[in-house]
C-alpha cells in the first residue's frame, strides 16, 4: 500500500507554494490527495459535523512533475470547512498546507486551518513557506514524546536521507532534554541522515527562533502538544510561536496519548 500525502488546497498563493514544495521533493511509493473544502472558516467546526469526500474535476488541477516520483494524484472535495476534512485525516502519512501569512489576531479571532490543525494534528503536518528542496533541517527537542513523534515522522519521509539534520535541545530549567536528544539522534542515524547535536539553555521560543535565524534551515521539525476544541485557538505553545514567526517551513506532530 502506497504511503499518502494529503495536500490542503485553497487555491491561494500559499497553497501554490506548498504544492511547489511537494513537487521539489521526491516521493517514490507515495500517492497524493489534493483536498479542497468549499465553505469559509468563519467559526469553530461543529464537533459532530462530517462530510464525505468525493472525487471532482478541479478548475485548477494540481499536476505532479515526473521528478517528484508520485505514484498518483487525485482531487477530492467536500462542502464543508477545510478544518473538518483535514482534521480527521489520521490515515495520512503527511498533511501539507500553505502558511497563508498566519498571524496572532487572525488565528485567535477567526481561526485558520493551519492554527486549528497544528495544535492537534491528526497526522504529521508540514506548514510550508517556501517551495525550496529540503537539504538542511533543524530538529527541536524538549524531551517530550511529541518531539520524538515529529522526529520519527521526518525520518520516515522518502527524501529525508538526502538531508543533514541539526538536533537542538533547549533546556529551560524544566524539560529533560538529554534523553530526548539521544533518542532523536538514534532515530535520524537509523535513517542514514547525517546528524549533529547541540544543547542550549534558554527560553524555548526565542532560542529556537534565534537558531533558525543563524542556521537558515530549510525545514524545522518540532512537537506540538495535543489540544482540542477552543483550546486549539486560545492556548499558545512553542510550536505555534515558531510557526507564526519563522521564515521557514515547519513540520509538527504530536503523540496520541489516549
Amino acid at each position: 500500500m502506497a504511503s499518502l500525502v494529503v495536500f490542503g488546497d485553497d487555491g491561494s498563493p500559499g497553497a501554490d507554494t506548498a504544492w511547489g514544495w511537494i513537487n521539489n521533493q521526491t516521493w517514490p511509493g507515495w500517492s497524493a490527495e489534493v483536498v479542497t473544502g468549499s465553505l469559509p472558516e468563519e467559526q469553530p467546526p461543529a464537533p459532530d459535523e462530517t462530510h464525505e469526500l468525493t472525487a471532482w474535476e478541479s478548475p485548477h488541477p494540481r499536476a505532479a512533475r515526473p521528478e517528484a516520483e508520485l505514484d498518483s494524484v487525485s482531487h477530492l472535495t467536500a462542502p464543508t470547512d477545510p478544518r473538518i476534512i483535514l482534521g480527521v485525516r489520521s490515515d495520512a502519512d503527511l498533511i501539507v498546507v500553505g502558511s497563508r501569512g498566519l498571524n496572532v489576531v487572525h488565528a485567535v479571532l477567526v481561526g485558520s486551518t493551519v492554527e486549528w490543525l497544528m495544535h492537534h494534528p491528526p497526522a504529521p503536518l508540514a506548514i510550508i513557506r517556501t517551495s525550496d528542496p529540503v537539504s538542511r533541517v533543524l530538529v527541536c527537542i524538549d524531551g517530550s514524546a511529541h518531539a520524538q513523534r515529529a522526529v520519527e515522522a521526518f525520518a520516515s519521509l522518502p527524501w529525508s536521507g538526502q538531508t543533514e539534520a541539526r538536533v537542538l535541545g533547549v533546556y529551560d530549567g524544566w524539560a529533560e532534554v538529554e534523553q530526548g536528544m539521544s533518542a532523536a539522534a538514534a532515530t535520524l542515524e537509523d535513517a542514514d541522515i547525517p546528524t549533529k547535536s547541540q544543547e542550549i539553555r534558554g527560553r524555548p521560543s526565542p532560542t529556537i527562533l534565534g537558531q533558525i535565524e543563524e542556521l537558515r534551515p530549510d525545514l524545522v521539525v518540532l512537537g506540538t502538544r495535543g489540544l482540542t476544541g477552543w483550546h486549539r485557538l486560545l492556548l499558545g505553545s512553542t510550536a505555534s510561536a515558531v510557526v507564526r514567526s519563522a521564515p521557514t517551513s515547519c513540520l509538527v506532530a504530536c503523540r496520541d496519548e489516549q
